[in-house]
């Protein structure tokens, strides 16, 4: 650990597991800590997420999670080449705290005594016995509802239901980082998604990084979680939820209670109603005959032509939801970004963000302090 020698007196070592390129909330929460941290050393390893249930695949996936940080903070400086499979990066504040990015071996030594490990992403394809070099933990902050797993794709909720490995290494995993964990603090899924981000917090970051990170929640607004997805029905619910608070509220309200009878045409609705069919082919025979789901599908649709006023493709051509499938893609992201930036609109939740809040106050905070902190955080 040569490299690091200069800073291995620092007294607080902080491990943050990260799938950057997924939404906008890992570069977000990266970014708050590299503004906010002090005297302090951070691995950021990127993981190979849930991209991909393959383990063949993990190392790719983890070098795309390399280049998204490369390109969003191309500051960090190479301690090893780009060309080698440990590629690694370093960058210092000015407030003496370092940060490392790079692969899980990054964490090179045998042991370390860790003051806060962060799990933001899904740690698929991880071998359990990684985490016994973790001999003590101050703060486990897991990003998830630890009690109920299932309901957070960090934890279980992305794993196919018949992938009995990847629970059994899920359960080994948290049963080895638990163990070593003087505290550990959960943060449900549910608490999150009462903590939306924002436009304004984008805003405050330089155009290096707003610029893209706008692109990727433009993408997650027209694009949904393909339908063979375990997952794609649940997360469609918070979908709905951040798109209908881009409409306008007579907008809104038609859609929710009128199925958009008097604000959306007669011919867009129709066509709509035959792309979630098409879409849904790919579904599992239970959210193919959910009409929550469907009805849900609708909507969202529905809200991003009337916030755009852009189609996606005529039948014959359509495939999926996705930037891909629209008729003018660069039209509806100006006039997204018009709408958004006019109204101070909300856009993800905060998610991993929060892990960061939790980190600096050793506590979850209830979704009305923790708004209050994303209002102000840098």
């Amino acid at each position: 650990m040569d490299h690091y020698s200069s800073i291995e007196h620092m007294p607080e070592v902080n491990v943050v597991f990260s799938d950057f390129g997924e939404e906008i909330d890992d570069e977000i929460a990266l970014f708050t800590t590299m503004k906010t941290s002090s005297n302090s050393l951070w691995y950021i390893v990127c993981v190979p997420g849930a991209s991909s249930d393959d383990p063949e695949n993990a190392d790719e996936e983890i070098r795309k999670r390399m280049l998204r940080v490369k390109n969003l903070f191309p500051f960090f400086e190479d301690v090893v080449r780009p060309s080698r499979k440990d590629w690694r990066m370093m960058w210092k504040n000015d407030k003496n705290a370092t940060f490392i990015v790079g692969p899980p071996s990054i964490m090179n030594e045998t042991c370390y005594a860790i003051h806060s490990l962060l799990r933001i992403a899904p740690l698929w394809h991880i071998e359990p016995e990684y985490f016994k070099k973790f001999v003590s933990i101050d703060q486990y902050i897991v990003m998830g509802d630890l009690e109920h797993p299932e309901q957070s794709i960090n934890l279980t909720k992305a794993i196919p239901q018949n992938n009995a490995a990847l629970i059994e290494q899920y359960n080994e995993q948290e049963e080895i980082i638990q163990g070593v964990s003087r505290s550990t603090l959960s943060i449900p899924t549910n608490l999150a998604r009462n903590v939306p981000m924002p436009y304004e917090l984008l805003e405050k970051m330089p155009d290096n990084l707003k610029t893209p990170l706008l692109n990727t929640a433009f993408e997650q607004m027209v694009g949904r979680v393909p339908a063979h997805l375990r997952y794609a029905n649940n997360i469609s619910v918070v979908n709905q939820n951040t798109i209908l608070n881009y409409c306008d509220e007579s907008v809104k309200n038609d859609i929710i209670e009128n199925n958009g009878v008097n604000a959306i045409p007669f011919e867009i609705r129709n066509v709509i109603r035959e792309q979630v069919n098409i879409f849904l082919l790919a579904a599992s025979n239970e959210d193919r005959e959910d009409v929550e789901y469907f009805k849900r599908l609708e909507v969202i649709a529905m809200a991003i032509w009337s916030i755009t006023d852009v189609k996606y493709c005529n039948i014959e051509y359509f495939k999926t939801f996705n930037k891909e499938n629209l008729e003018h893609e660069t039209s509806a992201k100006e006039k997204w970004l018009q709408s958004i930036k006019k109204n101070n609109s909300n856009l993800t939740p905060c998610y991993d963000l929060l892990a960061v809040i939790v980190k600096n106050k050793g506590y979850v905070p209830d979704a009305e302090e923790c708004r209050a902190i994303v209002s102000c955080i840098f």
